[in-house]
């Protein structure tokens, strides 16, 4: 039996319940079967609710989201373009095609490049780009406490939701 045939039983059950004033079930737990005799995933694993935001210009083409927020605050932390680059196994054209790209729609600089040399070089976030981020996380854990919230108050009773599966934001 399928989760949407599960739950339209219930509610012909509830139904019927309601028309003739009285109550058979106080309590139902449904456990899914599988083919192979064991519980279902929904029985066995906690779910657990995401959400995904973004930035995008009127073209719809992506100015910030997660993927940019990591690049970027992995360029604070280790204060080079080439460094975050190794650091999040990507290429280091592809990663400069990103900051341009964002730089470009948003129409302002969000880097700050120190040539190389003796000194060594580097990259440095601007004020901008720091404000960003961190309005970012505020975001992006505001929406999530949002979801959680949503998710389990409308499918908490029917399934094994947590709306925490490690701890972390963003």
């Amino acid at each position: 039996m399928s989760w949407k045939e599960c739950k339209k039983a219930l509610s012909i059950i509830a139904d019927i319940d309601k028309r003739l004033n009285i109550s058979y079930i106080s309590d139902v737990r449904i456990t899914i079967i599988n083919h192979k005799g064991r519980k279902s995933m929904m029985e066995t694993q906690k779910l657990y609710a995401r959400s995904k935001i973004w930035l995008e210009d009127s073209d719809g083409k992506v100015v910030f989201g997660l993927g940019r927020y990591k690049i970027f605050k992995t360029i604070q932390t280790l204060g080079s373009l080439n460094a975050a680059a190794k650091e999040l196994k990507m290429g280091y054209p592809a990663i400069w095609a990103r900051i341009h790209a964002t730089e470009k729609r948003l129409g302002q600089s969000l880097l700050v490049k120190k040539t190389g040399g003796s000194s060594g070089g580097g990259s440095q976030l601007t004020p901008l780009a720091e404000e960003l981020i961190g309005h970012f996380e505020k975001i992006q854990a505001s929406v999530e406490q949002k979801t959680d919230s949503l998710f389990a108050e409308n499918l908490g009773d029917h399934m094994n939701l947590d709306p925490k599966k490690d701890g972390s934001r963003p």
